[in-house]
């Protein structure tokens, strides 16, 4: 947290060491090892932290600048277009070269009819493609 509002490191390992370091070396050569004035000394250095901290200005919080019914309306428009596009895409490589494809091997005297049908349904697929 403290390096978030702008403290430098060097500032914190000093705290560290004094705050610390410092207070539970002389609290073991005075008391002996007791975990729990370890805690204290540590809990103390936090909040001495804390003050520095709350000491820097933190800056402030974001502020929206743009309106959410604008937003939503872009939002709403982008994923129209992206739908559109996936059905264009999906027309362009899968359905129109199938079609052309299935012309193409249409052939033969007795088949007129089924090339007149195939040649109409890529017509209807490629005026779809020009409305979308």
């Amino acid at each position: 947290m403290a390096l978030v509002s702008g403290i430098e490191e060097a500032k914190i390992l000093e705290i560290k060491q004094t705050e610390i370091h410092d207070k539970a070396g002389q609290s073991i050569r005075e008391n002996g090892w007791l975990p729990n004035l370890f805690s204290g000394i540590v809990g103390k250095a936090k909040e001495f932290l804390q003050a520095i901290i709350r000491e820097k200005d933190m800056p402030p919080k974001p502020v929206l600048n743009m309106d959410m019914d604008k937003f939503r309306t872009m939002q709403n428009l982008m994923l129209k277009a992206q739908k559109q596009a996936k059905a264009i895409k999906k027309i362009q490589e899968g359905t129109l070269p199938t079609l052309r494809q299935q012309l193409a091997e249409t052939t033969g005297i007795f088949k007129g009819k089924e090339r007149k049908s195939l040649e109409k349904q890529i017509q209807q697929t490629e005026a779809e493609l020009a409305e979308n």
